[in-house]
């Protein structure tokens, strides 16, 4: 157990060197050499799971939450520290210092990926569908509602028609692996994703860009936001629960909006963690994040020759023009967790 000071040191980093970047990978169409953007001193953006409170707990860092300034939304709601919860995904702006583990916090963004009832339960593989969606539920892992003692899946825990909302990274198989599965009231059907084979009244929504649809979204004329295309990160709400059979559902929108999964300005440096969904180890997308790598990346965890699809992954690095992070480190996380201690 590893206990934090309070006092913070801001450091800034400065990358000043031109790197060429590694040719790989289907989206490169040119071999021109990609410089590593210098990286906005004293910003950070954090995007992981919590792992602990008392403060909060993002990739390996302390954030502290006491600034009365601070910003905390939940599912675009206005919140306050108490409605963090251990297993949230979220997005934390702010300032930090890698070498003390420490940070101020000054925005915190909680969004989750699913809002439904439970479709199905199988207790051999331990997963529950949600909104179309298979959802993995690994044992002391996935945080289920708020019990802090040791968490394992049981099929008395979850029920057809439960209402829960599920927080998750997506993996390289379409899949959904949990961190958190709390039961909620009921309430709107709610999932969020990229937008696939975009028609007239109906569109397939994905985990990953490009990646399978997990549910199909009617829609009708003006509620589509003018701009989507395939590939927009939406959210879907609907006041009805999906129909059709399992592997084929379908949800009747009643408000689509755009999902803003844009991490922050070009050079500002970024920390994002989560499952290699698809790409190559030059260029690979983790937690809907574009991540390039170049011959000056540093591997900690592993080496270059471990990574693989579905690999457990933190990318740190500042982000290019087009918003993807240029690695300057790469480190490997085990399934193990590993929850530091609140002070």
């Amino acid at each position: 157990m590893k206990s934090f000071g309070k006092s913070i040191q801001l450091g800034a980093i400065a990358l000043a060197s031109v790197i060429a970047l590694t040719a790989c990978g289907s989206d490169s169409s040119s071999s021109t050499p990609t410089p590593t953007p210098t990286p906005t001193p004293g910003a950070a953006v954090s995007k992981g799971v919590i792992t602990e409170l008392g403060s909060v707990f993002v990739n390996g860092i302390k954030f502290e939450t006491t600034d009365p300034a601070i910003a905390i939304t939940i599912d675009d709601k206005p919140g306050v520290a108490g409605d963090l919860k251990r297993g949230m995904i979220v997005k934390v702006t702010g300032a930090n210092d890698d070498a003390t583990k420490t940070g101020i916090a000054k925005k915190i963004e909680a969004r989750d990926a699913l809002e439904g009832k439970i479709e199905a339960v199988d207790p051999l593989n331990k997963t529950i569908t949600v909104m179309g969606q298979i959802v993995q539920v690994e044992d002391n892992l996935t945080h289920l509602n708020d019990d802090l003692t040791v968490k394992v899946f049981t099929a008395a825990g979850f029920a057809v028609d439960d209402t829960v909302e599920v927080h998750g990274f997506a993996d390289d198989t379409g899949g959904l692996r949990a961190t958190r599965v709390a039961k909620k009231a009921i309430g709107e059907f709610e999932a969020k994703g990229f937008v696939t084979g975009l028609g007239a009244a109906s569109f397939g929504l994905s985990l990953t860009p490009g990646g399978a649809s997990f549910i199909t979204v009617n829609f009708t004329a003006g509620q589509l936001p003018v701009g989507t295309a395939n590939g927009s990160m939406v959210e879907v709400k609907s006041t009805l629960a999906p129909t059709g059979v399992a592997g084929a559902k379908t949800i009747t929108a009643s408000l689509i909006k755009f999902e803003d999964n844009k991490l922050g300005a070009a050079g500002e440096k970024v920390e994002v963690e989560g499952l290699v969904s698809s790409g190559t180890v030059a260029d690979f997308v983790i937690n809907g994040q574009r991540v390039v790598t170049n011959a000056s990346t540093v591997f900690e965890g592993g080496v270059k020759a471990d990574f693989v699809l579905g690999s457990k992954l933190e990318a740190e690095g500042p982000l290019d023009a087009s918003g993807a992070i240029v690695a300057t480190k790469i480190s490997f996380r085990s399934n193990i967790r590993i929850e530091a201690a609140a002070s």
